[in-house]
């Protein structure tokens, strides 16, 4: 069967476990995901299980010119490592040696003959600030397109978890139109309206497994951010979620208690803390229920880092809707 001539072609960069290839299939909108590329095997495997076979093993700081002209592709997402600029990383930018796959597609994207019509990028707060976001901004301008940039975190569009990224939202300018393009990128502080955490929760869990454990809490408890299901945030899921105690994500409190402080003061074992389910974080992060993980047998551990590598849908998907439909 003949594509359609309206058919969005995209190239995902960056792939991971299909974030991006989610938040589109949200816009109910006619794409083919020609090509996703990902470093990560698990990842690849992951993202295949959900949609075939498309994702590869690539290292994308060897693509070629003539690679990413042959695909023709429309779109292209991207979500760079965010390592070289986050908060707890080194933070030696575009020195560090995963900050290298993206400055080689900023390089070899000007000289291009096929162009991508839109181009979407997604890293860390603090990116914004970088060498290579300077770099970037450059490239694109230079490269003929309309570029704009954001920094946006789900709960500003009613999502009950704090995760601030920055956007950026590129179209190639092919007339008046596309150059005087201005898509709506302000957002309240904070969404008038929040669901709360108990709409993400499963309705069974194995307290046993998730409990945080007495070691844990005997020595760091204090570091915890500890929320309950009726709450309306929750802090960052980061890839070392489980394994890292502080900045690495809220823990859930089970039982009644109404004064989280006064409780842990007095008894902290009494509050019943547990660390969010795989599924939860998944569901908080946009990946809808169909989202499959289990025939690749990744550990919980291993999940907990995919997801922490990975996007948050709701976001993503907004902001797709800016750059594609606008």
């Amino acid at each position: 069967m003949e594509e359609k001539k309206s058919q969005l072609r995209v190239l995902e960069l960056y792939s991971g476990i299909g974030g991006m290839h989610f938040a589109l299939q949200k816009l109910n909108i006619d794409f083919k995901v020609v090509l996703a590329v990902d470093i990560n095997p698990l990842a690849n495997q992951i993202y295949n299980e959900n949609f075939g076979k498309i994702a590869k093993h690539y290292d994308i700081s060897t693509l070629t010119k003539e690679q990413l002209d042959a695909l023709r592709c429309d779109l292209w997402t991207l979500s760079p490592s965010c390592q070289p600029y986050t908060r707890l990383g080194k933070q030696q930018g575009h020195a560090d040696p995963r900050a290298a796959a993206f400055l080689h597609v900023l390089e070899i994207l000007p000289t291009c003959s096929y162009k991508p019509k839109f181009i979407f990028i997604e890293n860390v707060f603090g990116f914004e600030t970088s060498w290579t976001a300077e770099k970037c901004r450059e490239v694109l301008k230079a490269s003929g397109y309309v570029f704009h940039e954001v920094l946006l975190s789900p709960f500003q569009i009613g999502i009950p978890n704090s995760r601030l990224r920055w956007y950026g939202l590129a179209r190639l300018k092919r007339d008046e139109i596309e150059n005087s393009w201005n898509p709506k990128l302000s957002f309240p502080d904070k969404a008038e309206t929040i669901r709360p955490i108990n709409n993400y929760l499963d309705k069974e869990v194995n307290m046993e497994k998730h409990s945080v454990p007495v070691d844990i809490l005997q020595k760091y408890g204090h570091q915890l951010d500890i929320v309950k299901p009726s709450d309306t945030h929750s802090c960052c899921f980061t890839r070392g979620y489980t394994h890292l105690v502080q900045g690495s994500g809220s823990v859930l409190q089970m039982s009644d208690h109404e004064d989280i402080k006064k409780a842990f003061l007095e008894n902290r074992y009494d509050l019943c803390l547990r660390y969010f389910t795989v599924r939860e974080i998944a569901r908080i992060m946009g990946f809808p229920e169909e989202f499959t993980w289990q025939a690749s047998g990744a550990s919980d551990k291993a999940m907990y880092r995919l997801l922490g590598n990975s996007i948050n849908i709701h976001v993503v998907s907004a902001l797709q809707k800016e750059l594609l439909m606008n």
